[in-house]
């Protein structure tokens, strides 16, 4: 069976709550750390981080009135 994490990239809170449990198992100190895994879940996790950040719409304002 395929991990459901296996995607590109997270799309829901659950599925970043999953990367992030996978993730702490990964690290802990019974598991066997393995290096490509961790990196793809870091990868995935910073990337949805990012997306969730606010970026303010200033599409109707002008650039002088932005600043």
């Amino acid at each position: 069976m395929a991990n459901p994490l296996d995607a590109h990239r997270i799309c829901t809170e659950s599925e970043y709550r999953a990367a992030r449990s996978e993730l702490e198992h990964c690290l802990g100190p019974d598991a066997g750390t393995e290096a490509r895994r961790v990196e793809e879940l870091l990868e995935l996790i910073e990337n949805y981080e990012a997306s969730t950040r606010f970026v303010p719409d200033w599409s109707d304002e002008s650039f002088r009135n932005a600043a």
